[in-house]
């Protein structure tokens, strides 16, 4: 058995409740103060979420993603791509 399989064999798969929090969200996008914080969350979410579509695409998925986003923040010295920024990892 891999090292790969082996971790895949012990993660734990928790429900998300999020209902309630979306629930309460409002239509006003003209606070700042709360689309801010919504979007940054969101995008990480999204981020982070990438990751695990693609660990459940292929055995090599993941890994190929963090090798190539490694290169690109070191061929950049800071991930910075079209402007925008991205953290391998």
């Amino acid at each position: 058995m891999s090292p790969l399989d082996k971790r895949r064999n012990s993660e734990i798969i928790h429900k998300l409740e999020a209902r309630i929090v979306f629930h309460s969200l409002t239509d006003d996008t003209h606070d700042e103060t709360l689309l801010k914080p919504y979007t940054h969350h969101l995008a990480r979410a999204c981020w982070n979420g990438s990751r695990i579509v693609l660990r459940q695409t292929s055995q090599e998925a993941e890994g190929i993603s963090t090798l190539l986003w490694s290169y690109i923040v070191h061929a950049t010295g800071d991930g910075t791509i079209l402007g925008s920024r991205h953290r391998a990892g």
